[in-house]
C-alpha cells in the first residue's frame, strides 16, 4: 500500500505527526516570509562592556507601515551569540541594567532614548518616534470589567523579568520587499471578492521543497489536492473566514483530516489558514472549473516531485 502525503500547502509549514518521522526543512517561500518579518531579538551593549542585554522586538505593521514597536529588555542567563547589536551610552546601559536587577522602572525619557536607538537600527529607521501612551491592560472588577492604562515604560516581573518600552512610529517596514508592500497597500478584498477569485477554480502553486501542487476548490466546500508523488487525490474541506482585527484580510482555511504540527505557532491542529493576500500571492496560475477532473476522476497521472509544471503542461501530459 502506497503512502499518501498531506503536503505543506501554499507555504504553510506542517509536520504530519502520523506520517513524518523527521523534522521538515524550511521551504524557500517560508524563508522569504521569515526574512520579511525582520529580527525578533537584538542585543544592547555600551562602549565599555562586552556583555549584552537582550531585547525582544514586537512590531505592528499595517499596509507596509510600522505603526508601533514593543521592546522587552532582559538580562540573559548567558551571553548570547549571533545577535545584531545596538550600542547605547554607558550611563543608559548601567541605569537600565541596574533597574532590571532591582526590579524598578527607568525614567520615561531614558526609556524613550534607549527605545529610539533600537527602533532606528531596526523597524523605525525614518519618521517620528514617541512613547505609546495608548497601551491598556484588561482589569477584572466590580461592578464591571474595564481596561486600565499602563505606562509605556515599565518593569514587569514573571519568569523572565524585564523592562518594557512601547513606542509609536510611522515608518515603512525596511524588511518587507517592495512587492509585498505594494500588495499590502492595495484595498483589502471583501469576502465576496475573495470568494469570487477562489471558489470554483483550480489553483496551481510551486515550491522548491514540495514541487507543483494543484487544488480544486469546489463550490460545495470540498477541496481536492493533487500532490506530487501521490497515487491519489487528498480530499478535504475549505472555508473562508472573516478578518480578525487588526488584520484586514479574509482567510481561507483547509482541513485535510489529519492532525499536524505547525512549527511557526507551535500548535497542533487539523486546519490550516492563510490570508487572502498570501494565498493569491503564492498562487502561480488559476483556471475556472475542475479542469483536471480531480473531484470525479482522481489524478490524471503521478507528478514528479521536483518538477515545475504549468497548467498547460499538465493538461497536455499523456496519462
Amino acid at each position: 500500500m502506497r503512502q499518501v502525503v498531506v503536503p505543506k500547502f501554499f507555504g504553510l509549514s506542517l509536520l504530519l505527526s502520523a506520517l513524518v518521522s523527521c523534522a521538515p526543512s524550511v521551504s524557500p517561500e517560508t524563508s522569504e516570509l521569515l526574512a520579511e518579518r525582520g529580527p525578533v531579538k537584538i542585543g544592547l551593549s555600551s562602549p565599555s562592556t562586552r556583555n549584552l542585554l537582550v531585547t525582544d522586538l514586537s512590531p505592528f505593521t499595517r499596509a507596509g507601515t510600522v505603526k508601533s514597536l514593543g521592546l522587552e529588555i532582559d538580562i540573559p542567563r548567558e551571553n548570547p551569540r549571533h545577535l545584531d547589536n545596538v550600542v547605547i551610552t554607558d550611563a543608559d546601559y548601567q541605569l537600565l541594567h541596574q533597574a532590571i536587577m532591582q526590579e524598578v522602572t527607568i525614567p520615561q525619557d531614558t526609556g524613550l532614548r534607549i527605545g529610539t536607538a533600537v527602533a532606528r537600527a531596526t523597524f523605525c529607521r525614518t519618521g517620528p518616534i514617541g512613547l505609546n501612551n495608548g497601551i491598556t491592560r484588561w482589569s477584572a472588577g466590580q461592578p464591571a470589567d474595564s481596561r486600565t492604562p499602563v505606562a509605556p515604560v515599565r518593569f514587569e516581573g514573571g519568569a523572565f523579568p524585564g523592562m518594557i518600552v512601547n513606542l509609536t512610529c510611522d515608518a515603512t517596514n525596511p524588511y518587507m520587499s517592495a512587492e509585498t508592500i505594494l500588495q499590502a497597500r492595495r484595498p483589502a478584498l471583501t469576502q465576496t471578492e475573495f470568494r469570487a477569485q477562489t471558489v470554483g477554480k483550480t489553483s496551481l502553486s510551486f515550491s522548491a521543497q514540495h514541487g507543483t501542487q494543484v487544488v480544486y476548490v469546489a463550490p460545495n466546500g470540498a477541496s481536492y489536492l493533487w500532490y506530487p508523488g501521490n497515487q491519489r487525490i487528498v480530499q478535504g474541506n475549505w472555508r473562508i473566514a472573516a478578518p480578525q482585527a487588526p488584520a484586514e484580510y479574509s482567510s481561507i482555511c483547509f482541513d485535510y483530516g489529519r492532525v499536524s504540527f505547525d512549527i511557526n505557532t507551535a500548535s497542533s491542529t487539523r486546519e490550516r489558514c492563510t490570508s487572502a493576500g498570501t494565498y493569491l500571492r503564492l498562487e502561480k496560475e488559476a483556471r475556472n472549473g475542475d479542469i483536471f477532473g480531480l473531484s470525479t476522476s482522481g489524478i490524471p497521472f503521478v507528478m514528479e516531485k521536483d518538477r515545475l509544471y504549468t497548467v498547460g503542461e499538465l493538461l497536455s501530459q499523456p496519462e
